[in-house]
Parts: C-alpha cells; sequence; structure tokens
C-alpha cells in the first residue's frame, strides 16, 4: 500500500459535517498520513497539524500573508493567502 505524506481538507460548515471532520481525522492518523491540513473558509486559516505517536498535533495556524511551514515539505514557499 503506498503511504501517503499529506492530506488537505477543507472545514465543514454545520456541527455534524465537523463530526464527520474529525471522525476523518482519526481515520487519517490511523493510516500514518504523517501531515494534515484543515483550510477554514470562513476564519480565512490555514491549521498544519503533524502526526506524533498516532495522533495529531498542532504544528501551526497561518493566515493571510503568514508564510506556510510543514514539517514534512521544509522547502515549501507558500503563504496561507
Amino acid at each position: 500500500m503506498l503511504a501517503l505524506a499529506l492530506v488537505i481538507a477543507a472545514i465543514s460548515p454545520g456541527e455534524l459535517n465537523q463530526v464527520r471532520d474529525y471522525v476523518e481525522r482519526i481515520e487519517y492518523a490511523a493510516r500514518s498520513i504523517l501531515e494534515y491540513w484543515l483550510i477554514g473558509p470562513e476564519s480565512q486559516t490555514i491549521t498544519v497539524l503533524k502526526l506524533v505517536n498516532e495522533q495529531y498535533g498542532e504544528h501551526g495556524v497561518f493566515q493571510r500573508d503568514d508564510r506556510l511551514t510543514s514539517p514534512t515539505f521544509g522547502l515549501l514557499q507558500l503563504t496561507a493567502s
């Protein structure tokens, strides 16, 4: 099976969808996906999560012209906008 290094998902509006997003996070961690990015359209943020001990921990929250950093892709040159 091919291992994935990154999943990027948009945060869904509504409580039911947010529960689904949380369940997906657990499933991605179980598949050992190293990094999980959550794009918050309402908050206009990108949250970068890093897999540590089979759970995701927050690496950083980025917005607007913040330079987005990635623990997995260190050479990445992106801003949140």
